[in-house]
């Protein structure tokens, strides 16, 4: 507990090493949850050993840029380490060691001399700028909206390429080694509105105006590029060369090489992804050119690249496929796919191998496309879909459409064709398509398809879609000045219906709207955002809301004005979930780094703390007392962290199945415990836990007390809770997953569900009607007209909607 003395390096290891009797190491675990300096040297000396125990898996190939480091002393005690542990029992590697020595010693033991003339002219060329043919933009007119929702699906859409060579019968690909496979080789920034094309015979970038096709930078990065990724975190472009596994990053905003770094990767990388949750970095890879070969999944730091995790898989793994929360994941290879734990990347289920495999936009429906003899086959994971859907043509790729559903491209042998398969698992539409690649993407504006990635920026596109109508609708972007230049910032992709200049009226009639809002088709005031905010997460409620945009900036925004103060930036590597209000403190919890940012009201001040537990955490709430508290994770321990002097307490609640807490106005601490299925508080002032038995029900995502004392439950699978005088009931539906309750201003609670491209909310404490926006919000809150307020990244706006003409 708080003021206990460090735990020595001693007990760190024996706690690792199991040496510990139970009673000490529940004593060092208790203390470990309370000492934020102790918790991070245990996962520093875990990371070590990991190191060092992964290093005898090592191949020699990978070892040879440690080896020549520490032949030239350039090498990190990381690397030697590694190189130490690995040469001890590798015989080839230290010849080679020793040989790298012997040549150093031989070279600096030769006479000076100069060199040729031939020598000199290729070094002064090497100084000269590199004459490039002409870029070739696109030969079409593709609308933000249409590069917005393509580049997305770029993302979404889990493709295995192989270039140059004609898809063969899935008997063939039984024995077939996963050499590196293409997966990206075009990636999005949302945030600039940028392309990235990555041109492997020349081993270059092109940035891309996704609206204007007008190419703002090239970059040349070297080696034999196979593979990019985004890393919005970091904004940073990823491009990784599998053959020297060198992975070379580029600044977004000044479009330059920032950096290389060698992956500590066994085998052959053939796989590239950033996990959206955290920010990491996941490579996959195969051991050996033989069918039972098998390969490893690598995790890497966004920032240090060094290795935090090593698993050894089953499979020879040619792409890994991340869910949108980052939860679950799909190990692709021709012979087999596994779906694992994205965490632990323990086996969940087994499917069949393929060329492609996708989860849908919900993250709870899985496809993967694989050859039938000369035909396709589509095998489904998911409630409501079938075990399969035969399709003609050989499978070329599989994408997740943003309706819900997939979409499969496959060769008819006269062209390509686009099937659409709907949330159901059944055929809806076939759409014409010219072979122009081994990518697809859908434009849900133009509601076509568009198929390319293999020659450069060539595109080819379907027809109209009869699947249009699935689609969300676009609303307008914010427009530009008339002085703005083509190296302006670009236009906020739109991706809410534009209204028609008729539909469209000043907010002054309505009173206490901002006069900047405007009104939409959809019955909506959309306000518009400057300095291209994209909010992502809001709180509060009243005159004043919080919100933090996707550049990481901490502002608030008057709801009768529109005005923005910005009040901080925080850590703009973290991947902020969270944002809780007190009476004199802000935070914001940034679960993919374990830390906290506390914004002190009355000075301004921001301060951010490394905080492990909060990275596991399932539960936060703030009390009375502007505490924080969290609960979660592996721990029955919940913390609270004053905020004034950062002294941690920590509570045992005999459960590690918290997924839900609230703080009532009693400084009571409710809690939703999952191992149980029960609802339960800590009294603070008699310290004493009582338990509320519930209605069976789904794992509870959300907890809110509303004016009249009556605790909310909001579950996974939308069944609402109500809990009062100790007792439970069912309190009906939220029409989806609760994504959280929310409290307005005078009390009232109200569920939010973030279905695909829609936001459904709907009040708890009275009887009045669902509401249901087309609007891809990413959260709510209330003004003091009880009016909410949906922010909408992807508009770059907040959406006002009045809720029953208020």
């Amino acid at each position: 507990m708080v003021g206990l003395p460090h735990c020595s390096a001693d007990t760190l290891s024996a706690l690792q090493d199991g040496e510990l009797t139970p009673s000490e190491r529940a004593e060092a675990r208790t203390h470990l949850e309370s000492c934020l300096d102790c918790s991070a040297r245990l996962v520093a000396a875990r990371r070590l050993d990991a190191d060092l125990r992964d290093a005898a898996t090592l191949t020699c190939a990978s070892m040879l840029p440690s080896l020549s480091a520490m032949a030239d002393g350039e090498a990190t005690r990381a690397e030697r380490s590694l190189a130490a542990a690995h040469t001890a029992t590798c015989e080839p590697c230290r010849s080679v060691a020793a040989d790298a020595l012997s040549a150093d010693r031989l070279l600096l033991q030769l006479p000076a001399a100069r060199p040729s003339a031939r020598v000199d002219a290729y070094i002064a060329g090497l100084g000269r700028p590199r004459v490039r043919a002409s870029f070739r933009p696109v030969t079409f007119a593709m609308r933000s909206a249409g590069a917005v929702a393509l580049a997305v699906l770029i993302a979404l859409g889990s493709t295995l390429f192989r270039f140059g060579a004609p898809l063969i019968d899935q008997g063939a690909q039984q024995t077939e080694f996963a050499m590196v496979a293409s997966i990206q080789r075009v990636v999005f920034d949302a945030r600039t509105n940028t392309l990235y094309l990555l041109d492997t015979e020349r081993a270059e970038v092109s940035a891309v105006n996704a609206t204007t096709q007008v190419e703002q930078a090239r970059v040349s990065v070297g080696g034999r590029p196979t593979a990019l990724a985004l890393s919005p975190g970091t904004d940073r472009v990823l491009v990784l060369d599998a053959t020297s596994k060198r992975l070379t990053e580029i600044d977004t905003s000044t479009y330059a090489v920032v950096s290389f770094s060698t992956l500590a990767i066994t085998g052959t990388p053939t796989s590239l992804q950033v996990d959206p949750a955290n920010g990491r970095i996941v490579v996959a890879s195969v051991s050996a050119p033989a069918a039972n070969a098998t390969g490893h999944i690598t995790v890497f730091d966004a920032v240090s690249k060094q290795v935090e995790i090593v698993r050894a898989v089953d499979v020879a793994p040619q792409l890994v496929v991340l869910d949108a929360k980052g939860a679950r994941a799909l190990l692709l290879s021709a012979r087999e796919t596994t779906l694992v734990d994205a965490a632990s990347y323990k086996s969940i289920d087994q499917l069949p191998g393929g060329v492609a495999a996708a989860f849908d936009v919900t993250g709870t429906q899985i496809a993967v496309l694989s050859a039938d003899g000369t035909a396709s086959k589509v095998t489904f994971r998911g409630a409501g879909l079938p075990a399969s859907l035969a399709l003609p043509g050989r499978p070329i790729t599989l994408i997740g459409m943003p309706g819900g559903g997939f979409a499969a491209l496959v060769d008819r042998g006269t062209g390509g064709e686009v099937d659409v398969i709907d949330a159901a698992g059944h055929l809806t539409s076939s759409n014409a398509v010219a072979l122009a690649g081994h990518s697809l993407t859908y434009d849900p504006v133009t509601a076509r398809f568009a198929v390319g990635g293999d020659v450069g920026a060539n595109l080819a596109f379907s027809g109209a879609s009869p699947v249009a109508a699935s689609a969300p609708v676009a609303s307008a972007p914010p427009t530009q000045s008339a002085t703005s230049t083509p190296d302006a910032s670009p236009t906020p992709k739109p991706t809410t219906a534009a209204p028609s200049p008729s539909a469209s009226v000043p907010a002054a009639v309505v009173p206490g709207l901002p006069p900047a809002a405007q009104l939409t088709a959809d019955g909506t005031y959309r306000l518009a955002l400057t300095d291209n905010r994209r909010p992502v997460l809001v709180a509060g409620s009243g005159q004043r809301l919080w919100f933090v945009d996707e550049a990481k900036r901490l502002a608030t925004i008057d709801t009768t004005t529109g005005a923005i103060a910005d009040a901080a930036q925080l850590p703009i590597d973290g991947t902020f979930t969270r944002l809780l209000l007190g009476t004199g403190h802000v935070y914001a919890v940034d679960q993919g780094k374990g830390r906290l940012s506390i914004l002190t009201l009355d000075t301004g001040a921001l301060e951010t703390i490394g905080f492990p537990f909060a990275a596991t955490a399932a539960g936060f709430a703030v009390g009375t007392d502007d505490k924080l508290w969290m609960a979660g994770g592996e721990s029955s321990n919940v913390l609270s962290l004053d905020p004034a002097t950062k002294r941690v307490a920590a509570i045992d609640f005999r459960t590690s199945a918290i997924t839900a807490l609230h703080v009532d106005s009693a400084a009571r601490v409710w809690y939703a415990d999952d191992a149980s299925g029960g609802v339960g508080y800590y009294d603070q002032t008699k310290q004493v836990i009582l338990t509320v038995p519930t209605p069976r029900h789904a794992r509870v995502t959300a907890l809110a007390m509303d004016r009249t004392g009556t605790l909310w439950a909001g579950t996974s699978s939308g069944q609402l809770l109500s809990v009062r005088l100790s007792a439970a009931a069912t309190a009906g539906s939220a029409g989806g997953p609760v994504a959280d309750l929310i409290r307005d201003t005078s009390g009232g609670v109200w569920s939010y569900v973030r279905a695909p491209g829609t936001a459904i909310y709907q009040p708890l404490t009275v009887g009045a009607g669902v509401q249901v926006v087309a609007i891809a919000a990413t959260g709510l809150a209330f003004d003091g007209y009880g009016r909410s307020w949906l922010a909408d990244p992807a508009g770059v706006a907040f959406h006002i909607a009045l809720n029953g003409g208020k």
